[in-house]
């Protein structure tokens, strides 16, 4: 664990070596990188990040935590605390990616690398979204989302929803087990986590007009 409160930060750790820190996307937890961190262990110190609303990291209800700057700020502060001033390698998808984008033009000297996977720099989709209407259609759920209610993701069982959406197919695909579902399954069950996730597109994606 790090941090306390509403910043309190769960993640789970393995390995030795230089340190590799991975943060996933929406609707996911720490686990989706359980197979990098087994293949990286022997070599490196793995690190994965169940984000701020997420697994079981704290989950505030006001959007202003979520704030892109503020989680980078935090990713830094986890960072420091699992190895000092050292350099490290960031690998982030989908919001995990935007967040590892924005981390590395905050503090660009605290990086030996940076992957990012599914989604361009937070900065440069925002600049996209705002011109270009093909853009806005195919990221008009994000629209959405945003105007979801805590109590309309508990009467409309969004959780089990999203998780169908997301993960029934991998198990067709033999992508995933069918018991590596059931555990994104119940991570998503709980209505307080599918609203952090939420809040990530309350707190950074505004009307695509006001942009």
């Amino acid at each position: 664990w790090f941090g306390s409160g509403d910043q309190r930060l769960h993640y789970v750790a393995s390995g030795s070596g230089p340190l590799i820190i991975f943060y996933h996307g929406f609707p996911s937890f720490w686990f989706s990188w359980f197979d990098q961190m087994e293949a990286l262990k022997g070599s490196y110190r793995v690190v994965a990040v169940d984000g701020l609303g997420a697994g079981l990291s704290a989950k505030p209800a006001d959007p202003s935590a979520y704030r892109i700057d503020r989680l980078a700020a935090q990713l830094d502060g986890l960072a420091r605390h699992l190895a000092g001033k050292e350099r490290f390698v960031l690998v982030g998808h989908d919001w995990g990616a935007a967040l590892a984008f924005a981390y590395a033009q905050a503090y660009p000297r605290r990086l030996k690398a940076v992957v990012g996977m599914s989604a361009p720099p937070y900065n440069l989709f925002l600049d996209l979204v705002s011109r270009n209407p093909a853009q806005q259609a195919r990221s008009g759920y994000m629209q959405r989302f945003r105007t979801l209610t805590l109590p309309a993701i508990t009467a409309g069982g969004i959780g089990d929803r999203i998780a169908r959406q997301s993960y029934e197919d991998l198990v067709t695909k033999s992508a995933i087990t069918a018991a590596e579902a059931e555990l994104f399954r119940r991570t998503l069950a709980d209505p307080v986590t599918i609203d952090g996730g939420m809040n990530w597109y309350r707190a950074n994606i505004p009307p695509f007009e006001r942009i």
